[in-house]
């Protein structure tokens, strides 16, 4: 009896362990929109996107298109309108995409006035250069793939991925409209731990967030806020002539084909 009472503070300290890690592990939020489960949690079966096997908010039904990469994925938004792309390119394609998806995380930058959906999402500039440079000869006929698109087919000429966007950043800024922006840290290169690499590394940048909220709920801002580069203003004559740019949520409401 005495071995199995002074075991028992043992026993106690391990299940409380594991309960606390269950609670980090399934932490997070999924949108109500029909696209994700209803909350998140292990999903051990995922074929794709098995960066969220352990906490997701979609099971391998929300994310078949994905897999598959047919013609026509992400409700009406063909990827490859122009062709085939090269596998190097879909791969970063499925990444932002399952991230859309399966990530239970994406809720921390939920959209101001439509809070289902994401806005301004910091992805670090090397992953954007790394994305550009891996699609850069591909073809597509969209900017903005969230409002570009008639259905599937294209609104312009298809041209190289280099010739509609400069670089990485603009390709983070535009692709997917305001869900995402590329975020740099203050010597031009990477924000440190305020930015997304869609990758396992981004558990530190989670859990900066999460601290950083927390501490700003409480009152108490936590350290140096996160670099922010300003959002261009255009003048009143562009922005007329110029196709708006909505967010992801809008879209998705209006049919535009994001899937998200």
């Amino acid at each position: 009896m005495a071995g199995t009472k002074d075991s028992m503070p043992l026993v106690v300290a391990y299940v409380s362990a594991v309960l606390v890690g269950c609670a980090w592990c399934w932490e997070g939020a999924c949108p109500q929109d029909g696209w994700h489960k209803p909350e998140p949690g292990p999903q051990p079966d995922l074929k794709d996107c098995m960066l969220y096997e352990q906490n997701s908010c979609c099971s391998q039904e929300h994310i078949e298109d994905i897999l598959n990469s047919p013609t026509t994925v992400m409700a009406n938004e063909s990827w490859d309108a122009c062709g085939s792309l090269s596998l190097s390119c879909q791969d970063f394609l499925k990444r932002v995409a399952c991230f859309q998806r399966c990530s239970p995380d994406r809720m921390l930058w939920a959209h101001a006035d439509h809070p289902g959906d994401i806005q301004a999402t910091p992805l670090c500039h090397s992953f954007c250069t790394d994305w550009f440079e891996a699609c850069k000869n591909d073809l597509t006929c969209a900017r903005n793939w969230t409002t570009d698109w008639a259905g599937v087919n294209c609104t312009g000429p298809c041209v190289p991925f280099h010739q509609m966007y400069k670089d990485g950043r603009e390709l983070c800024d535009h692709l997917w409209g305001d869900a995402f922006m590329a975020e740099d840290g203050e010597d031009g290169g990477d924000a440190g731990p305020c930015c997304l690499t869609l990758s396992l590394s981004d558990r530190e940048v989670i859990h900066a967030v999460r601290q950083g909220q927390q501490a700003t709920k409480r009152g108490r801002p936590l350290g140096r806020p996160c670099h922010r580069r300003p959002q261009p203003t255009a003048p009143p004559q562009a922005r007329r002539g110029a196709v708006s740019k909505r967010s992801v949520a809008k879209d998705d409401a209006e049919g535009s084909g994001s899937g998200f």
